[in-house]
């Protein structure tokens, strides 16, 4: 049955704005859209994915990590090619082709109101890293009475529920496909992983403070699918790219998240196992004994995002301008005309 999944694979985040769109679209065949309105582009690329709709063929959708009316691109996995935004393209991606719209465009000034707009966000990135250094300093007092061997006997209890019955491939080379399930856009943050979730038969939901190992734990779960050649969907954190919040493992239809905070999640079946650090690994009174210091932190944390998300709200009102410049020329006609070019040109 087809299946269409839809994630990020750029975002603004406390180290700047990241792209992982090369990891999941290598050995794919590239074909560009290049236009400088993000609306125009996504009008057209909604167009693409009717149109594979109707063909019941399944399909990734790369959302976009501006904004939840924009999209990056589209993935048909299954006939090795994608059709991606050119804002959404790095140097590194070989292109097969590009299709532009013909539409005459004041690039002084339209460059001009991007570089504002990218300024903003710089921003917005000072704020939000200051957010994520305050998170931080509450992961000592959870350090330090993390009982870490209790962690690790619980890792290795996972790996040999998950990996037990197999023998380790040495010839097939796993692929790590690194992308997201969130991102901080102009609106605020917002996720699709209750749209993942049910995708997989099993899910196992890691709870547990700052610090205590979680994005580890998910760590170490990869490191097993290379020694086993397994695929791996790995899902950064939104806030701080350095950390993993979500791995989901197609050949044994299994999802591993950090459900805790935010994102905090309840199992969909019997089948779903809930991790429970807090209790497991003995952190669950560090709130208490340290509810001051915590609270204090919880406070210069809020307020450094709280900042940080009104300077991404503000470059969003610049990105409305300079789309009400760019798109005030173009018919539906010719939106309808570049899908069907793209169409014809795929293999």
């Amino acid at each position: 049955m087809p299946v269409i999944k839809q994630y990020f694979v750029t975002s603004h985040t406390a180290h700047g704005f990241v792209n992982y769109l090369p990891s999941n679209i290598e050995k794919l065949q590239v074909f560009v859209l290049s236009h400088p309105s993000l609306a125009l582009k996504t009008k057209v690329l909604q167009r693409l994915l009717n149109s594979f709709k109707e063909n019941n063929e399944s399909i990734e959708v790369l959302l976009s990590g501006h904004s939840k009316d924009y999209l990056d691109g589209i993935i048909v996995r299954n006939r090795s090619l994608a059709i991606v935004a050119d804002h959404a393209v790095v140097k590194e991606i070989e292109v097969k082709q590009t299709f532009t719209f013909s539409d005459a465009i004041n690039m002084a000034e339209i460059t001009k109101m991007q570089t504002d707009i990218n300024n903003k966000f710089s921003e917005a990135y000072k704020y939000i890293s200051e957010s994520l250094e305050a998170h931080k300093q509450t992961e000592k007092f959870y350090i330090e009475m993390m009982n870490f061997n209790r962690s690790n006997e619980i890792i290795d209890q996972v790996k040999r529920q998950l990996f037990g019955k197999d023998e380790p491939n040495r010839i097939d080379e796993a692929n790590i496909y690194q992308r997201l399930f969130g991102s901080n856009t102009i609106h605020g943050n917002y996720n699709v992983v209750s749209q993942l979730l049910p995708l997989v038969e099993q899910r196992f939901f890691i709870q547990g403070g700052p610090g205590t190992g979680k994005s580890v734990f998910m760590k170490e779960m990869i490191k097993e699918c290379l020694i086993y050649g397994y695929d791996v969907e790995q899902y950064m954190c939104s806030f701080d790219p350095s950390s993993t919040d979500m791995i989901i493992i197609p050949k044994l239809n299994v999802c591993m998240l950090d459900s805790t905070g935010a994102h905090e999640f309840s199992p969909l079946s019997d089948q779903d196992i809930v991790i429970d650090l807090y209790k497991e690994a003995g952190t669950g009174n560090v709130e208490k004994k340290h509810e001051k210091s915590i609270h204090q932190i919880r406070v210069a944390q809020k307020g450094a995002r709280q900042r940080g998300s009104t300077l991404m709200q503000e470059a969003g009102l610049m990105m409305k301008q300079l789309e009400q410049t760019l798109i005030n020329d173009v018919h539906e006609n010719d939106i309808n005309d570049k899908a069907l070019d793209i169409l014809n040109a795929l293999p």
